[in-house]
């Protein structure tokens, strides 16, 4: 059996990888437990004051808002910093590697997944590859911490092959 893709990764695709990359790596967990934690002592500090935060409150609600404002503050941050900064980062990190833009001829068979560009050609073996990690309509193969190759199922000539191609590729490459 043997895929054949051609396709180029676009900023779009590039936003989905570190997305995808962002919730299921390390700092994925991470952020859970930030999260938790931060309930867990707002919780604390809440429940135990809740009789004089409620007070505070009827004599006047912008005193109850400025007792919150560091928390609101925080999330003012985190809002702004994921849906405007991060895809700024994105985008200079994308247009800063000129070897991710270029059109890919990607070759997947039981011996080796090939990869040419205009620039060279790389051979992946079972051995070459750390993990391989999916989603909707992509196959993501890490070479190494931060070395990923990204296969769309858009760079395929027949798109519903797709679940095919992520089975095949499971099976010859992923770690057992």
């Amino acid at each position: 059996m043997e895929y054949n893709l051609n396709g180029k990764v676009s900023l779009d695709d590039y936003i989905q990888f570190n997305k995808f990359y962002q919730k299921h790596g390390f700092f994925g967990k991470l952020r859970i437990l930030f999260f938790l934690a931060l309930c867990v002592f707002l919780a604390l500090a809440i429940l135990p004051n809740l009789d004089a935060l409620i007070d505070v409150f009827k004599e006047s609600p912008l005193g109850f808002i400025k007792i919150f404002m560091p928390v609101i503050i925080c999330l003012i941050v985190f809002i702004v910093f994921n849906t405007v900064v991060q895809p700024l980062i994105y985008k200079k990190h994308y247009n800063a590697n000129k070897m991710l833009q270029q059109n890919q001829n990607i070759k997947i068979n039981e011996q080796f997944i090939s990869v040419t560009t205009e620039k060279g050609n790389n051979k992946l073996t079972k051995s070459d590859i750390n993990k391989i990690k999916c989603d909707k309509d992509s196959v993501y193969i890490f070479l190494g911490l931060n070395i990923v190759n990204i296969l769309k199922k858009g760079f395929l000539d027949n798109p519903s092959d797709f679940e095919d191609m992520v089975n095949f590729i499971k099976l010859n490459y992923g770690k057992k």
